[in-house]
């Protein structure tokens, strides 16, 4: 069985990967890995010397070519399953305004914009958990693009 919980702080030592809920045109952005027929969130694990934050930007930037974004923290997680160490990672939104060519070295084959996430899920449990923090998160009007706060600001 496979536990998630959500925290509203963590310390980013203890954070071992990042996952970016992503929005492109209003759709959101899944990705599919060489070699796999399912589908997941852009992610990835947090190499030496780097923040999280910085491991989120990497892994947007390697997955789908985001090349002008907006990038938010939404929450911490913590990962437990039967018998294993539990693992945290970094929840973050992301609003890509502009996108590159897909890199060619990346290990993604596919990208897939949707409105709702993919039936063929990578990790059925966790995936959509987390696209459900995210959802409730912008429902509560947590996220306001630079383009709003821009115009907020003239008088």
């Amino acid at each position: 069985m496979v536990t998630i919980k959500f925290f509203e702080r963590a310390l980013d030592s203890d954070l071992q990967y990042a996952v970016v809920v992503t929005r492109y045109n209003g759709k959101f952005i899944f990705c599919r890995h060489a070699g796999r027929e399912t589908w997941e969130l852009p992610g990835g694990v947090r190499a030496a010397g780097e923040s999280i934050r910085r491991t989120a930007e990497r892994v947007l930037l390697e997955q789908t070519g985001a090349a002008e974004l907006q990038l938010e923290p939404v929450s911490a997680y913590g990962v437990a399953s039967d018998g294993k160490k539990e693992t945290f990672g970094a929840l973050y939104f992301a609003e890509i305004d502009e996108m590159k060519d897909h890199p060619g070295d990346s290990s993604i084959e596919e990208l897939q914009f949707s409105a709702k996430m993919p039936e063929a899920k990578t990790c059925p449990q966790l995936h959509p958990s987390l696209m459900r923090c995210v959802e409730n998160w912008l429902a509560e009007g947590n996220f306001h693009s630079w383009q709003d706060d821009l115009f907020d600001l003239i008088v």
